[in-house]
């Protein structure tokens, strides 16, 4: 093999482990649902400490534990803090090796669809043309109880 197949081939396996390991590859039969919020959302239910506990695997969360996300009021908009710990395995036991902080904006593109939004940190949307959707918020007053969110990237 010459330099230039094997530059080329390398090239390929680079390019197929990012994508896998960046989550943007998932494969299951038949078509994506068209998914829609909920008809209204009161954000006073959306504020506030989110903990979370699954995810797809994603390039900027590689290591990160314990990753939680603290939603506030900002005008017409939600002020979004993800924070989660850097850690690894050394001997069997979890070791810090950093604290991360991710600031941003949650906003609502379309005010007849209050229950999607798109949230770009740095001022820039985190996977162009991403959305999270709210499919179900309970209102009893619980904190934090019953949401079922998801992100899309279309």
């Amino acid at each position: 093999m010459d330099s230039v197949s094997l530059a080329k081939f390398v090239a390929l396996m680079i390019v197929l482990f990012a994508g896998s390991v960046n989550g943007q590859f998932v494969i299951k039969e038949g078509k994506c649902p068209n998914v829609t919020g909920q008809a209204t959302l009161e954000k006073a239910q959306y504020l506030g400490v989110w903990y979370e506990y699954e995810r797809f695997p994603a390039i900027f969360e590689v290591d990160l534990d314990c990753n939680v996300a603290t939603y506030g009021a900002f005008g017409k908009a939600i002020s979004v803090t993800n924070n989660g710990t850097l850690r690894v395995d050394l001997f069997g036991r979890k070791v810090i090796l950093k604290n991360s902080t991710a600031n941003g904006l949650a906003t609502v593109p379309n005010p007849d669809r209050p229950a999607e939004f798109i949230v770009a940190f740095g001022g820039v949307p985190t996977q162009p043309g991403s959305r999270s959707t709210v499919h179900d918020l309970h209102s009893d007053n619980s904190p934090n109880h019953g949401l079922k969110l998801s992100t899309y990237i279309l």
